[in-house]
């Protein structure tokens, strides 16, 4: 009789990581406890340097894990972990996971799965926000709208489907090392950038909300903002270099940072016209608070009014700073723009 572990394709899953000491062992554990057999399950751990307990969290799972390896890396970001892992991946299956997620058992069946049977080039789910504290169950509130930044299929789908985007993600080994990996030019966007690649080489994105990962959301509105500012400041970089990628979403928050700035300017002198602007928000703002709160039936969800303004605005500002800073504007701290 074929057993599990012989009948499975050998998977390799890359986590980059670096100072996750606080979500690791849970992405670790829900890996763990799936139905795919651990021995045939290749789990390379990518750390960025951290200098908390990331390493040995990795390191003590092993047990449990016997395919798992901690492997450097040393330019930190994302896309290089991820073409590290490829580059030394062993599996037919490549798939990506965040340690600030958990994963249902059968997350990595699920996703070989379609994989194997031809329904998509790229599977993964729905990127479904949560929190521990009071303020990252506020965030997290916000987040699950789709007024926070628009009705993204990898946020709010209910039914599978085929996308611009997915939340991480799973492919084919051989799919990728086509592709030629991941795009270490983006700090950030660098999944979105290889989709369009992906897209445009006639493969297919699948969006299945069965595989929804909780995420751990940003611990406050002050690194919220950082985060999205970051969004929009990567955004540009590829919109500068494929500007069909543009959706009209993705420039509205800095269309209203720009609209709020110039009614701030028109305040001394036409205040009835300076009033348009923020009104014109205002009105969507509350209404998607509204249905946000009956929708989740949480009054937690009336903080809203606080925290879009946050996400839309924090993003808005990277958006303009990116379209603007062709050398002309200083330097960001790297805290900010990296």
């Amino acid at each position: 009789m074929t057993t599990p572990s012989e009948a499975a394709s050998l998977v390799t899953v890359a986590i980059p990581a670096l100072n996750e000491e606080r979500y690791l062992s849970a992405c670790l554990e829900s890996l763990a406890a799936g139905d795919y057999p651990a021995d045939m399950l290749e789990v390379l751990v990518l750390d960025g340097g951290s200098t908390d307990a990331s390493v040995e969290i990795a390191e003590s799972w092993k047990d449990r894990l016997p395919g798992l390896r901690v492997v450097e890396n040393p330019a930190k970001i994302q896309a290089a972990a991820l073409n590290i892992a490829l580059k030394q991946a062993k599996g037919d299956y490549f798939v990506r996971l965040d340690a600030h997620s958990t994963y249902r058992p059968d997350y990595v069946s699920t996703c070989v799965a379609a994989l194997a049977e031809d329904r998509a080039e790229n599977v993964g789910g729905i990127q479904w926000p949560v929190g521990k504290t009071l303020i990252q169950r506020i965030i997290a509130l916000t987040l699950r709208s789709p007024f926070s930044m628009g009705p993204s299929a990898h946020r709010h789908s209910r039914s599978a489907q085929y996308a611009e985007s997915v939340y991480l993600g799973a492919w084919k080994t051989q799919t990728l090392r086509d592709l030629g990996g991941f795009d270490e030019s983006l700090k950030v966007a660098e999944d979105y950038e290889l989709n369009i690649r992906l897209r445009r080489s006639d493969g297919r994105v699948l969006v299945d909300p069965a595989l929804r990962c909780p995420y751990q959301v940003r611990p406050g509105l002050r690194s919220l903002a950082k985060q999205y500012f970051r969004y929009g400041l990567w955004r540009t970089r590829i919109l500068r270099r494929d500007p069909r990628s543009m959706r009209p979403r993705q420039s509205a928050p800095g269309l209203l940072l720009l609209g709020l700035l110039g009614s701030l300017v028109l305040v001394p002198f036409l205040w009835q016209v300076a009033v348009i602007v923020p009104l014109l928000y205002a009105l969507p703002l509350l209404i998607a608070v509204a249905a946000l709160t009956v929708s989740e039936r949480n009054v937690m969800a009336l903080t809203g009014v606080i925290v879009f303004p946050v996400i839309h605005l924090g993003y808005g500002a990277g958006f303009l700073w990116g379209l603007m800073a062709g050398g002309v504007l200083p330097r960001l701290p790297d805290d900010v723009a990296e």
